[in-house]
């Protein structure tokens, strides 16, 4: 709007230089005094022009940032027990693992093939090196606690090797590791036995976790 006004006005002053010659002197100047204001502020909106042209040109060619993706912070996995009974284990090796169950209770974990046949309580000749290492244990660790000695088996029927069922074939074999550590000097009245005839772990992959024994410490001096 402001350039047609612009470029009106200088037609005009064209026009009127050349047709009113009559005009005085001062007349004829101020007329040319406001035709060069008229043309210097169509050249500044030419050349503001010019530069938003330039500018919007100039952000239209920059790429965007890059953006980095966010990754969730990892969480590290929770030890594995071994056992199903923990939050975490230690290895002694022979066998052996001792840790804290899910209610803060301290425990030592034999699986039971290290211990017995399938299907029997007799401890084998083998395992009494890794019982000789409990009752060690035991005795410099947990002198005078409660020890509750579990028998735990996987829920196949038993009834073929002799057992009534799976408490039975349980509690023979805590009755055999709690008389064997006895032996090892282990107090007989700190001690007492308990049978799981587990059935919680239905894949048959996981039975392995069901048989074992633990020696749970119960209660303290």
């Amino acid at each position: 709007m402001f350039t047609r006004f612009a470029f009106l006005a200088v037609v005009g002053l064209t026009l009127c230089l050349g047709a009113c010659s009559g005009k005085t002197a001062d007349e004829r100047d101020s007329l040319l005094r406001q035709n060069k204001e008229l043309q210097d502020k169509l050249d500044a909106e030419h050349q503001a022009r010019a530069d938003a042209e330039s500018r919007a040109s100039a952000t239209a060619n920059v790429a965007p940032a890059a953006t980095v993706p966010t990754t969730p912070e990892m969480t590290a996995p929770e030890t594995a027990t071994g056992t199903g009974t923990g939050a975490g284990t230690t290895d002694l090796g022979g066998g052996i693992t001792v840790g804290t169950n899910k209610h803060g209770q301290k425990f030592i974990h034999i699986p039971s093939d290290v211990l017995f046949d399938s299907g029997k309580a007799a401890l084998k000749p083998a395992a009494k090196k890794s019982l000789d290492k409990v009752a060690a244990i035991i005795k410099k660790d947990y002198k005078g606690q409660q020890l509750r000695v579990e028998g735990h088996t996987d829920p196949n029927p038993v009834k073929k090797t002799g057992w009534d069922d799976n408490w039975d074939l349980g509690a023979a074999r805590a009755r055999s590791v709690l008389l064997y550590l006895i032996e090892k000097g282990v107090a007989k009245k700190d001690m007492y036995i308990a049978s799981f005839a587990d059935n919680d772990l239905k894949s048959t992959k996981n039975y392995a976790l069901n048989r074992r024994v633990d020696i749970v410490v119960t209660g303290g001096k």
